[in-house]
């Protein structure tokens, strides 16, 4: 696991040049255990060639932050208010993925019950409880169901008890 907040919080990108220089940020992010960060790596986001964290481990990141770093100098808890932000568009965009027919549905719901596995973990649970943000915020539920993809409202359905 990382050791300071600027472990790996950006990500992965190439400087052009013979040969071509790659500067890994990602080595060690704080919050992260590092048998995950392969894991990790899979899942990063490329952005113009530059490769950044997905929002999901970002925001379980930023919540270790927010618990394990002394905050006389950070800006966790701002930060972590704005990535509640991004983790929902995140899960807006898969569902526009495979609403055009480029991600499965099952991919789709395993993103999600990825997210609600990291939403459930004690220290998270803290972190969102001391931001004041509810966690099911984070999963743009209403968008689920407007799509009408069989599977997914049908997770979202028993995931949420709406008895649709």
């Amino acid at each position: 696991m990382g050791n300071s907040p600027a472990d790996g919080q950006v990500g992965v990108f190439s400087i052009e040049g013979s040969p071509p220089i790659s500067v890994d940020i990602m080595t060690n992010v704080f919050g992260i255990p590092y048998r995950k960060i392969k894991h990790l790596k899979d899942r990063t986001l490329a952005i113009q060639d530059i490769r950044v964290i997905d929002p999901i481990y970002l925001f379980q990141s930023k919540c270790h932050c927010l618990l394990g770093l002394n905050q006389a100098d950070q800006q966790d808890e701002k930060h972590l208010q704005m990535l509640c932000l991004p983790v929902p568009e995140h899960i807006k965009g898969l569902l526009d993925e495979v609403d055009a027919g480029r991600l499965t549905q099952r991919a789709l719901i395993n993103e999600i019950k990825f997210l609600q596995k990291i939403l459930k973990r004690s220290q998270i649970e803290r972190a969102v409880s001391q931001i004041e943000i509810d966690p099911k915020s984070l999963i743009p539920f209403n968008c689920l169901m407007k799509f009408k993809l069989t599977k997914v409202v049908r997770f979202a359905s028993v995931a949420y008890g709406t008895g649709e």
